[in-house]
């Protein structure tokens, strides 16, 4: 980790102060954080709901579920296989639009 030792101070009116901790209030992040990723152009997520990481488990759940009849489908020809492609590629892609908006990958 490197070590901070450089520091600044800014002066800012009642209002950008109110307006910097709304956009803080918004993430994960510190105010310090919040404004290093700022300089350095990093993307910052506004932080996800309480059931944001339940949605993901179960749509994960879901395309476990949904491979695992697929599987069947193939070895017994009882399902229609490629429907279930439709659907398992819909879970996939449902899945990581919620990864995607709600999970840093830095």
């Amino acid at each position: 980790m490197k070590k901070r030792t450089c520091e600044i101070k800014i002066r800012l009116t009642d209002e950008e102060l109110a307006e910097l901790n709304a956009k803080v209030g918004q993430t994960v992040f510190s105010r310090e954080e919040f404004c290093r990723r700022a300089i350095t152009n990093k993307e910052v997520k506004q932080a996800p709901s309480p059931d944001i990481p339940i949605l993901i488990r179960d749509l994960r759940r879901a395309g476990s579920n949904a491979n695992q009849l697929l599987k069947i489908a193939e070895s017994t020809h009882l399902l229609d296989a490629p429907q279930m492609r439709k659907v398992m590629a819909q879970v996939y892609l449902a899945e990581k639009a919620v990864v995607d908006a709600y999970v840093m990958n830095d």
